[in-house]
C-alpha cells in the first residue's frame, strides 16, 4: 500500500512554494516517461509491505537517496505485485532540509540509475525456493547487489567484498544439479560439460604444468583431489605423490577414476569418514565455486590434513582481467552451477579462518584448441568472436592448441597446525 496526496479524500498542506510543486509535478511525469505509469505520486512517505516482500524487495535496494521510494515502486510494478493507493493526512514541514535544485538533479540521476540495474537483470525475481542468506564468509547481513540473470542474482558483501548468489538457490536443487549427465551436458557454458572427454589429454598435460610450478614439501607422499571428476589432476599427480585418492559426488565420474587404477571414494566430504591426519596434501581444483558454505568443508579439510600439510586450490577469480573485460558475460557465471565467486583477498579471508597459511596465488590458463575456447569467447564477447571465428576457420586454425588465459587463480596453502 502507498499513500497518495493526490487522491480526493486525501488532506494535504497546501503550502508548498510553487517551485516545489512545479518540481514535484516534473519529476514524476519523469518517471511516467522513463520508467513506469499508474502511480502518480511516488514520493508519499507512507509505504507498507507484506513482511516476506518487504524482505525481498529491500534486499536488492540499491538507492539510499530520495530515489528509494521510486526505485522501490519499480520493483513493485516489475513483479507484478498489488500496489492500492490510500489516502492520506500529510502535513508539510517547514523545517525541511530539502535543497531544492542539489537533491532534484540526484533524483534526476537515480532514475537512470534504475533504468541502468533493470538494464543489468539486478531486478529480476528471484528464482522460487531460494533463500536469503548472510554472507558465507563473514555472515554479514549486507551486501550490494551487483547484476543479476534468469532470477539469479550476484551480490556483494559490504564488509569482506565476497561475491555470491544471494537469495541463495535451494540445496535439493543444486545437489540435483550434479546428476551423471554433469559430464555429458548439451550445453555446457550453461551447465556442466559437453566436451569433457574429449579435452582430456589437454586437462592433464594442464594439471602437469600448474602442479609442477608449485614448491611441494610433501611430494612422494599422499595426496586427495577432492571433487575429482574423472581424475585428470590425479593422473598428473601421480608423478609426483607416491599416493592419490580421490573423492567425487558423481557416481559415473568415480566409476571412470577406479578404471584408472585409482581409490575414488564417492559422496561429499562429510560423508566419508577420513580419519584426522590422514593425508599430506589435498587438491580442490574447480569445486570452490561450487560450494554454498565453504568453511565448514575447508575447516574438514584441515582437520584431514597432517600438520603442515599442504593445499592447493583454483577457482575462477572474479577480480582477474579476464572476469574485469568480460563483465557478467564472463564464462563462470553459470548459474546455478556456480554460486560463489572470490578474489584473491576473499580466498585469503576464508584461508585465514580456517586453519590454513596462505604461501602463493597466481593465475592459471588452461590448454586447449580452438573448438573448446571459441564458443567461450563468443559467449563473452559476440561480436569479437564472430571475427575470431571467421579467421579460425578461414586460415584453418581451429586444431592450434594454446595455453590459454581462464580468468582462474592457483592457490597453495598450508596448514597452521
Amino acid at each position: 500500500a502507498i499513500g497518495g496526496r493526490d487522491l480526493k479524500e486525501s488532506k494535504a498542506d497546501i503550502s508548498y512554494g510553487i517551485l516545489r510543486k512545479i518540481s514535484g509535478r516534473s519529476y514524476s511525469i519523469l518517471i511516467q516517461l522513463l520508467l513506469f505509469k499508474g502511480i502518480p505520486d511516488t514520493q508519499c512517505g507512507f509505504k507498507t509491505f507484506r513482511k516476506d516482500i518487504a524482505k525481498r524487495i529491500f534486499s536488492i535496494i540499491t538507492i539510499k537517496g530520495f530515489g528509494f521510494d521510486v526505485e522501490l515502486l519499480f520493483i513493485a510494478k516489475k513483479w507484478n505485485l498489488k500496489i492500492k493507493r490510500v489516502p492520506v493526512i500529510f502535513t508539510h514541514s517547514h523545517d525541511s532540509k530539502v535543497k531544492l535544485i542539489r537533491d532534484s538533479i540526484k533524483m534526476f540521476i537515480d532514475l537512470f540509475k534504475i533504468k541502468n540495474n533493470n538494464k543489468n537483470g539486478l531486478y529480476e525475481y528471484s528464482v522460487i525456493g531460494s533463500t536469503l542468506i548472510n554472507c558465507p564468509l563473514c555472515d554479514h547481513n549486507s551486501s550490494i547487489p551487483l547484476f543479476g540473470i534468469d532470477g539469479y542474482r550476484v551480490v556483494k558483501c559490504e564488509k569482506c567484498s565476497f561475491c555470491f548468489l544471494n537469495p541463495l538457490p535451494s540445496l535439493e536443487s543444486i545437489k540435483s544439479f550434479y546428476s551423471d549427465k554433469y559430464f555429458d551436458s548439451s550445453n555446457e557454458l550453461s551447465k556442466g560439460y559437453s566436451q569433457y572427454r574429449n579435452m582430456d589429454e589437454y586437462r592433464v598435460v594442464t594439471f602437469k604444468k600448474i602442479l609442477s610450478s608449485i614448491p611441494w614439501k610433501t611430494k612422494k607422499k599422499r595426496l586427495l583431489d577432492l571433487g575429482c571428476g574423472e581424475g585428470y589432476l590425479m593422473e598428473a599427480a601421480s608423478s609426483i605423490f607416491d599416493h592419490v585418492e580421490g573423492i567425487d559426488i558423481s557416481h559415473e565420474a568415480c566409476e571412470k577414476v577406479k578404471e584408472k587404477g585409482f581409490v575414488c571414494h564417492e559422496g561429499d566430504l562429510n560423508d566419508i569418514a577420513f580419519p584426522e591426519n590422514s593425508f599430506d596434501a589435498v587438491c580442490i581444483s574447480d569445486v570452490l565455486e561450487h560450494i554454498p558454505f565453504p568453511k565448514k568443508m575447508m575447516k574438514r579439510v584441515a582437520q584431514i590434513l597432517k600438520p603442515k600439510g599442504e593445499l592447493f586450490i583454483i577457482t575462477p577469480n572474479i577480480d582477474s582481467f579476464v572476469a574485469r573485460l568480460s563483465g557478467k558475460r564472463w564464462i563462470s557465471f553459470k548459474f546455478p552451477e556456480h554460486i560463489a565467486f572470490y578474489s584473491p583477498s576473499t580466498i585469503r579471508f576464508l584461508l585465514n579462518n580456517t586453519g590454513f597459511e596462505l604461501i602463493k596465488i597466481f593465475p592459471v590458463g588452461q590448454y586447449s584448441d580452438f573448438y573448446f575456447l571459441l564458443p567461450r569467447i563468443k559467449k563473452s564477447w559476440p561480436k569479437i568472436g564472430k571475427i575470431v571465428e571467421f579467421l579460425l576457420r578461414t586460415f584453418h586454425l581451429m586444431n592450434i592448441k594454446i595455453y590459454a588465459p581462464t580468468g582462474g587463480m592457483g592457490v597453495f596453502a598450508r596448514v597452521k597446525k
